[in-house]
């Protein structure tokens, strides 16, 4: 039977400052990839996965169709469980275009008419397919008042959880309203 000798103090020392340095590199991995993900623009392109509705006004060419999903056929709308009182739309409010990123079908709609039934002009985009970590409102920043109005809609519908400025795989518009599965 053999005994090692123990190890020189310098040799602990290296090894407890490899260790160190391993674990701060570990934690600043981690940090970073919780921050990437939880910012739109740092994700891969999204995609709409379905063509709007009759009603929604066309899809712009820098969103791109896919051709792999299945499309989901369009559902009638349900009866909100809270019916908010009808206003005329105003002409200060920009349009909204809806868009579904949750498993629900018919959300969409659901939230179109719950918007026009509050005074917004609303319009079923489709489907969203992305990693979208709440519902949140969209707005433009290149469009004057877009992000007040986008205040606004979160004040009127607190089912909007966030709102923030647009990103590059989203439809063109002054504001674009994406649902996710939190959206009631």
């Amino acid at each position: 039977m053999s005994h090692s000798a123990p190890p020189s103090p310098v040799r602990r020392r290296l090894e407890l400052s490899i260790g160190l340095i391993a674990l701060l590199v570990g934690v600043l991995i981690a940090v970073f990839a919780f921050v990437a993900l939880n910012q739109p623009k740092g994700r891969q392109a999204s995609r709409i996965t379905s063509t709007p509705s009759s009603t929604a006004e066309s899809t712009p060419s820098s969103a791109k169709p896919s051709s792999s999903a299945p499309v989901k056929p369009p559902v009638a709308p349900t009866t909100p469980k809270a019916t908010p009182t009808t206003a005329k739309p105003s002409a200060s409010r920009p349009a909204v275009i809806v868009l579904n990123n949750s498993n629900t079908a018919g959300l969409a709609n659901t939230a179109v008419s719950r918007l026009t039934r509050g005074g917004w002009v609303a319009s079923n985009g489709g489907n969203f397919s992305g990693d979208i970590l709440s519902t949140a409102a969209y707005y433009d920043p290149n469009v004057s008042g877009a992000q007040a109005a986008a205040t606004a809609l979160q004040a009127q519908f607190p089912a909007v959880q966030r709102v923030r400025p647009r990103f590059s795989g989203l439809p063109e518009g002054p504001i674009v309203l994406v649902l996710t599965s939190d959206y009631s």
